[in-house]
C-alpha cells in the first residue's frame, strides 16, 4: 500500500479527487489518536502503534487491547474526517454514522469505554477552519 493512495471509501461516496483523503494522512491521524487513547488507557503508546502498524501494512487480526484501541482509532479517524467533507457540503453523513457506530460497538467490551467516548467526543466537536 503506497501512502499517496486515496482512500477507496472516500471516492465511493463521491468525494472529487481533489479532495480526497490518503492513505498515509488517515494513517497518521489514527496513529495519533491510537497514542491519545493509550495514553489517556495507561496502554503502552508503542505497543498500541506496533499494533496498528501491523493492521494497516499487514492486514493481521488480532484481540489484544492493543490493537482494538488501534481499531477504534481508525475508525475515529474516518469519523473525524468525513465530518470535514460533511462541513464542506459532500454527503458523507452515512459513513459517519456508520463509523460512530463501530466505534460505540468496539468500545462496548473495554473497561474504559468512558475513555474512548471522551476522545471521540473531543475529536469530533472541534471546529477547524
Amino acid at each position: 500500500m503506497r501512502s499517496s493512495e486515496p482512500r477507496t471509501v472516500w471516492s465511493e461516496v463521491g468525494v472529487p479527487p481533489a479532495l480526497l483523503e490518503t492513505e498515509g494522512e488517515h494513517f497518521l491521524k489514527t496513529a495519533i489518536l491510537a497514542c491519545k487513547i493509550a495514553e489517556d488507557m495507561g496502554l503502552d503508546k508503542g505497543q498500541v502503534l506496533n499494533a496498528w502498524l501491523n493492521i494497516f501494512l499487514n492486514d493481521v487480526k488480532c484481540d489484544r487491547k492493543e490493537c482494538l484501541v488501534a481499531l477504534i482509532a481508525s475508525h475515529i479517524a474516518t469519523a473525524y474526517q468525513a465530518k470535514r467533507y460533511a462541513s464542506m457540503g459532500l454527503s458523507t453523513s452515512t459513513v459517519l454514522k456508520r463509523e460512530i457506530k463501530r466505534v460505540l460497538q468496539l468500545a462496548e467490551g473495554l473497561e474504559e469505554a468512558d475513555v474512548v467516548l471522551k476522545v471521540m467526543e473531543d475529536v469530533l466537536k472541534e471546529e477547524r477552519d
